[in-house]
């Protein structure tokens, strides 16, 4: 054969591979499925999630159940750049991160978080109680970046919207019921009812039962004597009981009236914590403390001096008001909120009587937002613009205690004449009071100013007053030697009366001897912005560009022992450019969405733990630069993949200083498999995420030379599987997280006994295998 004959043939083969491959790509092209428009409500209205000009991720119900989500940590996984923790010996004071913006110790209840948590359009205040339960829920929405302007509160980091189901008037009588087993001795009940009072009146009831033992092994010992075991725990149960009810009545053609109600009550016998680097105390011959060991190799296992515990009891309600005319629509929505939570934590994380903090938190708040929105000129332009009112009251009554037993390892001199053991380190009392108020006035315009071309501008302007009021004492050695008056002949003589840890010239401080009292009234007063461009290159794709400023409000201190921790600490910022792409193509069957942003972050809070101090402290600046993509594939009508990835470069302009829970890189993978019968459907999810080593402190040495101090690279996988048999209304299925068994960190405390950052430390563990079944049985009457 010729050269030419070669030539021929070689172009048919391929005129024949490529004819093959235009064949397949057509058939699989009419085998796909679309994919559904999700609807948010981002920008307080509801629009297509493709045409938000900034980066905000959906869940919605079914995806929820799918991947057997509990409760609200369980989307970070699958969510770009958010990150779920939970602070020291306590999961339901949950640490929430996004894109790097993180409130490191929710235990500071003046302290507000980054990241708004907002439960039917009501912003929750403090952490505990914010870990909420995913039962009867419609949606979950996460924005992310600044959202002052639209949203109200300390939203510097993003946002997590939390939609319940809403009642349904004219609709039919009905809801569902469901039951879930698992390990650990793991039972779940939960059951909704929607209930028509004719065509314009509905209520909605819902409940839910989770509870479930704890998956670890804790040795109590006697506080007098490490070596004497008194009893043994499993620490890790939690409990959670929470109702909901809505009631909607469509009033007139114009009014809708909607009353909510919800509570939740979730008890804990503590969280895994332990100092890694030894959390038994073993004596000596004497009965003195000679050295730390670990107490055992099974990492759930530790011994301690202190049975910890939890509890968080919320409760709200809400009126809300919609009147919809020609003039406009006008909303209003009045809301109350109270939380309860006590706690008890071993924070030292041995078995020698170290260091204990009780404390009992409680706070309420109300909160009062009205807005008009309306559009004109065809809808070329549109306006929202209201005012917001947040008024907050609580306390704080706690006692910290740490023994002399770390007296030494944190520099402190040796007492003078007292018996050891006589006198503790520290023993603080202290009863904290604070009021926050925030008002604020906002608009928002969005103009077309060409048909794929629009601008949005919008401001709000902020003022907030914080008040703390303190009474405290502390009758330890510390105050006695170190503090404001010490006097070591009057120690030695028993005959030392002043107990005010704080110096009598301090600003706000009065000292009467046997106690003190810190009385502070701080004012702020700053402005947030948002600016964006949006441009519609077709139907299906738009890029935008968004620059906007946000803020967490400053305060007060109160957990520290000198006069320079109740220094107030300011106000930080961060003013954030994004842009985005995001497109819909091969007709609406995969869906790509990419954000990009540069963050300048300033006066950043942090709460420091020092010694037996607690510092809150604007540390400096930073800058954050990041990407994210979502990418959703319907690969036919039966399969779905969806991809995450987060890449995040945290920089601190001090180089000693750490990103704390700020991972440079996130990523997961999700496989979604339906497929129909005559008789129902079979379905089944694989989900696979990654996550990069993380800073838990912001100490760079202690990041590179500790490993208690950061988690290191992990990466997690879950699987569901259900049937639907749809004669009878009833889903069967079952659900694997943490497949592989991860042994994870989730917090870390400096170390009580050795003050070297790059030596040990309390950390909080993360949760082990879970598994289970669950039948989901859908009614009507």
């Amino acid at each position: 054969m010729n050269l030419l004959c070669k030539k021929a043939s070689c172009k048919k083969a391929l005129c024949k591979k490529t004819v093959l491959a235009i064949a397949i790509a057509m058939a699989a092209e009419q085998s796909l499925a679309a994919l559904e428009e999700v609807v948010v409500t981002a920008r307080r209205k509801a629009e297509n999630l493709q045409d938000v000009p900034a980066a905000v991720t959906n869940f919605g119900a079914e995806s929820l159940q799918d991947a057997a989500i509990q409760d609200i940590s369980g989307i970070a996984n699958v969510t770009p750049s958010l990150v779920f923790s939970s602070a020291n010996g306590a999961s339901i004071n949950p640490i929430i991160s996004l894109r790097g913006q993180v409130q490191n110790d929710p235990s500071v209840i003046t302290l507000d978080p980054s990241v708004g948590v907002y439960l039917d359009e009501v912003y929750l205040g403090r952490a505990p109680g914010s870990l909420l339960d995913m039962f009867d829920v419609a949606r979950v929405e996460v924005l992310k970046g600044p959202q002052g302007t639209l949203y109200g509160r300390n939203t510097t980091g993003g946002a997590l919207k939390v939609i319940p189901n809403k009642a349904e008037p004219g609709g039919e009588t009905g809801g569902f019921l469901r039951v879930m087993a698992g390990n650990y001795g793991a039972l779940h009940r939960e059951g909704a009812i929607n209930i028509p009072l004719g065509e314009t009146l509905a209520a909605r009831l819902s409940y839910s039962l989770r509870e479930r033992n704890g998956h670890a092994n804790a040795t109590l010992v006697a506080q007098d004597d490490p070596e004497q075991v008194i009893g043994h725990s499993t620490p890790g149960g939690k409990d959670t009981e929470g109702y909901r009810a809505n009631i909607l009545w469509d009033a007139s053609n114009n009014l809708t009236l909607e009353l909510g109600y919800d509570y939740s009550d979730t008890r804990t016998n503590g969280t895994p914590s332990y100092d890694q680097a030894g959390d038994r105390a073993r004596t000596n011959a004497a009965g003195a403390l000679s050295e730390y060991q670990r107490s055992s190799d099974d990492f759930y296992s530790y011994w301690t001096d202190v049975p910890s515990r939890a509890r968080a009891t919320t409760e709200g309600t809400y009126l809300k008001g919609i009147y919809d005319s020609s003039a406009g629509e006008f909303k209003a929505i009045y809301a109350l909120r109270d939380l309860d939570f006590p706690f008890l934590v071993d924070a030292d994380g041995t078995s020698a009587k170290g260091v204990i903090q009780d404390a009992h938190q409680t706070a309420e708040q109300t909160s009062l937002e009205l807005q008009y929105s309306n559009s004109f000129f065809d809808d070329r332009v549109s306006l929202v613009f209201g005012y917001y009112d947040f008024e907050e009251s609580g306390g704080d009554e706690f006692t910290t205690y740490a023994s002399e037993v770390v007296a030494a390892a944190l520099g402190f001199p040796a007492p003078p004449a007292i018996p050891p053991g006589s006198v503790p380190l520290l023993d603080q009392y202290g009863d904290a009071y604070f009021e926050n108020t925030s008002e604020s006035f906002f608009f928002q315009l969005s103009v077309d100013l060409l048909d794929n071309l629009s601008v949005t501008v919008g401001a709000r302007d902020v003022t907030e007053t914080k008040l703390l009021d303190l009474d405290t004492r502390d009758t330890g050695l510390a105050n006695d030697l170190l503090g404001p008056d010490s006097n070591a002949v009057a120690i030695a003589a028993g005959t030392q009366t002043d107990n005010c840890p704080y110096a009598p010239d301090a600003p706000g401080v009065t000292n009467d001897g046997e106690s003190c009292n810190f009385n502070q009234s701080t004012d702020y007063e700053y402005k947030v912005w948002t600016l964006s461009a949006d441009w519609s290159l077709s139907d299906t794709t738009m890029l935008y560009l968004k620059k906007s400023r946000g803020a967490r409000s400053g305060g007060q201190n109160f957990r520290g022992r000198n006069a320079e921790t109740l220094v107030p600490f300011d106000p930080e910022f961060v003013v954030d450019l994004e842009a985005g792409l995001k497109t819909d193509f091969f007709d609406n069957r995969v869906r790509l969405n990419l954000a990009t942003y540069h963050s300048d972050y300033c006066a950043i809070q942090f709460s420091n733990v020092v010694e037996i101090s607690t510092f809150v402290e604007n540390l400096g600046d930073a800058t954050i630069d990041g990407s994210e993509l979502e990418l959703t594939v319907s690969m036919s009508d039966n399969f779905t993949v969806i991809a995450t990835g987060t890449l995040l470069n945290f920089e601190y302009d001090d180089e000693s200083k750490e990103g704390p829970y700020a991972p440079n890189k996130k990523a997961s993978l999700s496989l979604n498999y339906k497929h129909p019968f005559h008789w129902g459907e079979i379905g089944s999810a694989l989900n696979y995420s990654y996550s990069a080593k993380t800073a838990l402190d912001n100490d760079a040495n202690a990041f590179r030379h500790n490993p208690y101090h950061s988690q290191e690279a992990v990466s997690f996988v879950s699987t569901t599987a259900y049937v639907n048999l749809t004669e009878l209304d009833l889903r069967i299925g079952l659900f694997v997280t943490n497949l592989t068994d991860e042994e994870t960190y989730a917090n870390i405390i400096p170390s009580f006994l050795d003050a070297d950052p790059t030596t040990g430390g309390t950390t909080t563990l993360g949760e082990p295998r879970r598994f289970g079944v669950e039948a989901t049985w859908q009614f009507t009457l």
